[in-house]
């Protein structure tokens, strides 16, 4: 029985991080930059092995006004953010700003659990703006080695929830099936 149980216990464990993020801050930068460099971090973190949920994802679901007045949150705010990442599923929440300071970017990411632990971060120093999307590229491929699942043996191992549940319950009907064996050979031999 323990034989099954540790390859239960690996395949479990490696279970994917599902991270929300919402559209990043800015501080003298254009919206319309601000979504874009948004939308190339996601699409960079995806390709680490994460999934994502952008604020063009939420906002599909929700106009922008009645997705703040539904969560009656402000700009920002680490609570609000962690009440929409638990809603959607999510294990994290991914925080960043993007700065022009001067004639330099700076940009700045943070992944907080839901409990608002920092999980991963990244900051850059300061750049050009075509800087900006090497700067992205970096903080998605440090963050997602540090969120994305474990490799066991190599082996690139994600677990789908809708396979969880075949998964133990045949785990169970082959250890039963395995004692129930073992007392038929000793009774009858």
């Amino acid at each position: 029985a323990s034989m099954v149980l540790l390859p239960l216990v690996m395949v479990l464990s490696a279970a994917p991080m599902k991270v929300v993020t919402p559209t990043f801050s800015a501080a003298g930068v254009s919206d319309d930059k601000v979504r874009y460099f948004t939308t190339h971090f996601a699409t960079r973190l995806r390709a680490q092995g994460v999934e994502v949920v952008t604020a063009d994802d939420i906002g599909a679901l929700l106009g922008v006004e009645r997705q703040r007045q539904l969560l009656g949150c402000a700009d920002g705010s680490t609570e609000c953010l962690a009440e929409l990442a638990n809603a959607l599923g999510s294990n994290a929440t991914a925080r960043g700003s993007i700065a022009l300071i001067g004639t330099e970017y700076r940009v700045d990411i943070s992944v907080l659990s839901n409990t608002a632990t920092v999980l991963a971060e990244y900051s850059s120093g300061g750049t050009d703006e075509p800087g900006v999307l090497d700067a992205l590229d970096a903080a998605a491929k440090k963050i997602g080695a540090a969120l994305a699942p474990q490799r066991a043996g190599g082996v690139h191992v994600q677990l789908r929830a809708r396979w969880l549940v075949p998964l133990v319950l045949g785990a169970l009907v082959g250890a039963a099936g395995g004692i129930l064996l073992g007392e038929a050979g000793a009774a009858y031999g």
